[in-house]
């Protein structure tokens, strides 16, 4: 703390978060998703990074009034810019529909190990750096990634509430049917205006042991520093 006033470091945002469940799941030859009982009613947005105690299962796509949408990881149109092993090698984790994960665009060289932890590094400006993904399995040249949540079956999850300049950019307006997922037309009030910002009665804080094992780092480190420390 008394370095971090030297240096006049800013401080991290703190992660709230709202807990919900899981009420249908679609899973098909296409299509990795689900629905959970959280909406715009209680301040989630398009965007959002999901999570279970186990670690990252994917990001909202789609949200009503009350009931939103989410992208599991291994749906074929899931991206995830990620930070694997100590080294925190730079590479994307990318959906296929399968149980595991391909790891894309590694550099030249990349010495990577089955076990390396695998997190999200926040460079698309949209997820919080440092949620744990799963571990390197495979060999070289067919390196994948095996989630640490069982997507399969997802019960309890929670949405983190990390708002950013991309995020709030691309998150469509307001819907006017309560009973859709889908945005109306331009001209609409914005879904910053008109979504409550989380309160006291959801923010669920301080933060329980399974979502700080979800997010797997703290403090603004590297999520491989903080597994080295553990």
């Amino acid at each position: 703390m008394h370095l971090r006033s030297l240096l006049n470091a800013v401080d991290e945002p703190a992660l709230h978060y709202i807990t919900g469940s899981v009420i249908a799941d679609a899973r098909g030859p296409f299509l990795r998703s689900a629905l959970i009982n959280l909406g715009r009613d209680n301040g989630v947005r398009i965007g959002y990074a999901v999570i279970n105690g186990d670690g990252l299962i994917g990001r909202t796509v789609d949200a009503g009034a009350s009931v939103t949408r989410v992208l599991l990881l291994n749906d074929l149109n899931s991206r995830i810019p990620v930070l694997v092993g100590p080294a925190g090698v730079r590479a994307l984790a990318s959906g296929d529909n399968s149980a595991e994960l391909r790891l894309d665009f590694l550099p030249d060289g990349a010495q990577l190990y089955p076990g390396d932890e695998v997190y999200t590094s926040g460079s698309d400006g949209m997820l919080p750096r440092g949620l744990r993904i799963g571990a390197v399995t495979g060999s070289p040249g067919a390196y994948k990634v095996r989630p640490s949540a069982e997507l399969n079956s997802l019960d309890v999850v929670s949405v983190l509430f990390f708002d950013t300049p991309a995020l709030t950019t691309t998150d469509p307006p307001s819907i006017a049917d309560p009973r859709a997922l889908s945005a109306t037309p331009e001209g609409t009030p914005s879904a910053a205006a008109s979504a409550p910002r989380p309160t006291a009665a959801n923010e669920q804080l301080p933060m329980d042991a399974a979502v700080k094992q979800a997010i797997g780092a703290s403090d603004g480190a590297p999520a491989g520093e903080a597994r080295a420390q553990q």
